[in-house]
């Protein structure tokens, strides 16, 4: 089953996250999705180019602590 009703960028789940992993739906945060898309806007913007594995991994790595 495939749920998706909620984005959660915060590293704590939702309320909805907490309730659909009680009820054994795996769950995804929503957190990563928009560094990506934060990503793709730059380059579509600005003509920014990130590194996938460096700069994103820094970007993601800020963000969760």
């Amino acid at each position: 089953m495939i749920f998706s009703d909620d984005l959660n960028y915060a590293p704590d789940p939702s309320h909805l996250e907490k309730y659909a992993r009680g009820k054994g739906v795996k769950t995804v945060n929503g957190l990563r999705m928009l560094v990506y898309q934060a990503v793709e806007a730059q380059k579509i913007w600005l003509g920014k180019e990130f590194s996938m594995k460096t700069d994103i991994g820094s970007i993601l790595r800020s963000l969760n602590s």
